[in-house]
């Protein structure tokens, strides 16, 4: 998939993230080099400022915001209300009152 810009095609930044299904499974990060470049420099935005994003691409063409978040708290302390991450039903968040990222202060800036 190829956008164009300034009469040549570009790689668009095509990056899939596919979180852990439940308890000790493995997260993957998969994209290629202009997408984890991109991701980079959110990241290192978010370890500097607190809050970093990046524009990307799924191999569909549907394009979205990836943010990154830095949490400065210890664990347990400010991590404990947080969502768990886990997609599969058996290990899926239940918690009314968990906190979502979305809902935390900084999200959008």
């Amino acid at each position: 998939m190829y956008r164009k810009k300034k009469k040549k095609l570009d790689p668009v930044p095509l990056l899939h993230v596919y979180g852990q299904r439940y308890w000790h499974d493995e997260a993957v990060i998969l994209g290629n080099k202009e997408a984890l470049e991109a991701l980079a420099r959110a990241v290192e935005k978010a370890i500097k400022s607190g809050h970093g994003e990046a524009e990307l691409y799924t191999a569909d063409g549907e394009g979205y915001t990836i943010v990154v978040l830095r949490k400065g708290e210890p664990w347990p302390e400010g991590w404990e209300h947080l969502a768990l991450p886990y997609t599969d039903d058996c290990a899926r968040e239940r918690r009314e009152d968990a906190v979502w990222p979305w809902e935390l202060p900084g999200f959008r800036k």
